[in-house]
């Protein structure tokens, strides 16, 4: 069995005229650079910022960040009275995790060749930009893919031409042989470039020599259902609010047992991750040990023992999860009042516009993994910079 990598983290958005959006702010803040906005008549300034790498723009008549996106603005227009469209979507953004032992020489190539293949697969101009981590002793280096939601077409007036519908297909084609719904087009192609990402950057990490594990974007039940996996019970992500209160909470009961008083109580929704969090464990000590003798007979051909125990195990891991709808259902039906999030996790979601860092270890680390489809974006960042006229 491989590990699965840190890096295994990806999220995937659109930018949205409607939540007053704009394709140019978000490539000047990916670019570290400064930008005018023709549809807004203000500058987007974020020079001052580091810790940035461009790697460049692919598929576009000049590879001028500032031509390509001011474009991308112009082409959702309403053909009648040429007024902006208010509930235009100007942009896909993808926010990738990178692993840090690839070396800079390769992940440029990775990136471009990813990035030539997005390009190719749906005709879009496409944007790319390394994000180094934020604070010391981080590893939490990303890229941001940014691509143009229509097709480049050179003879058309802004250079962009159709839409890339397959992209926003979310209706299901029917239910497959078991009566479920199959997945659309659009949760399909999330999954091409999911996998295609998974082949080339294990690719590299195979060069690299890595011995961090490999790159997985499938959801832990996929891998479980794979067999290359625990079956775990389903547990809430924390948040950064949470987090925090589990952070005060833990000292609260370290500060208790230094003075020799009572630990307070855990909240309620603490206590029950708690429980989660111990089930879990016991639950991937069983199915190492059950992993461990099915490679035992295996080795000596010995095949139906080895299916008995993954039989056996099947019965037993499900014996475990059947309270888990149960406690999703409690954890919906009360909900908790959460303290004020942290000021410095606060400035750090602000300034890097990430909705969670997935090397913090009070939090999960396969953000957005389970998502089919595009999820809505946050709030753009605060701009740096925003003056009036050219």
């Amino acid at each position: 069995m491989t590990e699965k990598h840190s890096a295994s983290w990806a999220r995937i958005e659109v930018v949205q005229r409607s939540k007053g959006q704009s394709a140019v702010a978000r490539a000047a803040y990916h670019l570290a650079t400064r930008l005018f906005d023709e549809r807004r008549q203000e500058w987007h300034d974020y020079s001052a910022k580091g810790g940035v790498e461009v790697v460049g723009i692919f598929g576009w008549r000049n590879r001028d960040a500032g031509d390509l996106w001011n474009a991308a603005e112009r082409a959702e227009k309403n053909k009648g009275n040429g007024a902006w469209k208010k509930s235009a979507q100007t942009a896909r953004e993808m926010r990738i995790a990178l692993p840090i032992e690839i070396p800079d020489g390769d992940l440029k190539r990775l990136l471009r060749g990813y990035a030539m293949w997005l390009h190719e697969r749906y005709g879009v101009a496409v944007q790319v930009a390394v994000h180094e981590p934020p604070r010391e002793g981080s590893q939490n280096r990303h890229v941001h893919i940014l691509m143009t939601t229509r097709r480049v077409e050179a003879s058309s007036e802004t250079g962009l031409g159709k839409k890339v519908r397959e992209l926003d297909d979310r209706s299901s084609p029917g239910p497959d042989k078991n009566g479920r719904p199959r997945p659309s087009r659009g949760s399909q192609e999330v999954r091409a470039m999911r996998d295609e990402w998974t082949t080339r950057v294990n690719r590299a990490l195979d060069k690299s020599g890595s011995q961090r594990g490999r790159v997985d974007m499938r959801s832990h039940r996929e891998r479980a259902e794979a067999g290359v996996a625990p079956p775990m019970r389903k547990t809430t992500h924390l948040g950064p609010a949470r987090a925090a209160a589990a952070r005060k909470h833990y000292r609260a009961v370290a500060e208790a047992e230094a003075a020799g008083k009572p630990a307070p109580d855990a909240p309620a929704w603490l206590s029950r991750m708690q429980r989660d969090a111990d089930l879990n464990r016991q639950l991937r000590g069983l199915w190492e040990e059950a992993m461990w003798e099915v490679t035992k007979h295996r080795s000596r051909d010995e095949d139906d023992q080895a299916e008995e125990i993954l039989a056996m195990l099947g019965g037993m891991v499900m014996a475990f999860l059947k309270p888990a709808a149960k406690a999703a259902v409690e954890e919906k039906s009360v909900p908790a009042k959460l303290p004020p999030e942290d000021p410095e996790r606060a400035k750090m979601r602000a300034e890097f516009e990430i909705g969670i860092d997935p090397e913090d270890p009070a939090v999960g680390k396969e953000l957005d993994t389970e998502k089919r489809g595009w999820i809505e974006v946050e709030p753009e960042p605060p701009q740096r910079v925003r003056t009036r006229g050219s």
